[in-house]
């Protein structure tokens, strides 16, 4: 598929696929329902993935997409806190890029902290 055509939505599919196929645990979130019950939830990223390795934040974006000014709060928020935050999109599908990372999310003994392991003792 085109990347310049891809959407958003789209993108997120494909990336949840990509997790299906491992052992990682995504959370996808979906701003129409999460970002509008909470003015602190504004700019949350649009995906968490917790693997052995670690935790990913990403914000998922067409090709065209910018950051809004919440969205760049929750990433200066999650990069002083230690936590990798990046933004994907359709390129890095093509690429190889998101697979890459996810594959690296799934080894064990790669970079956990307090954070991950505080998902670890919740129960689904």
């Amino acid at each position: 598929m085109d990347p310049w055509k891809m959407t958003e939505t789209e993108l997120r599919a494909e990336v949840l696929k990509l997790c299906a196929d491992r052992d990682l645990w995504p959370v996808a979130l979906r701003p129409e329902k999460f970002n509008q019950r909470e003015v602190c939830n504004k700019g949350f990223p649009d995906l968490m993935v917790y693997g052995a390795g670690g935790v990913l934040f990403r914000e998922l974006k067409a090709m065209k997409g910018s950051l809004a000014s919440a969205q760049s709060t929750w990433k200066n928020r999650l990069l002083s806190g230690g936590h990798d935050w990046s933004v994907w999109t359709p390129a890095d599908l093509g690429s190889g890029r998101i697979a890459s990372e996810l594959e690296a999310l799934e080894a064990v003994g790669a970079c956990t902290n307090e954070f991950t392991f505080a998902l670890i003792r919740r129960d689904c």
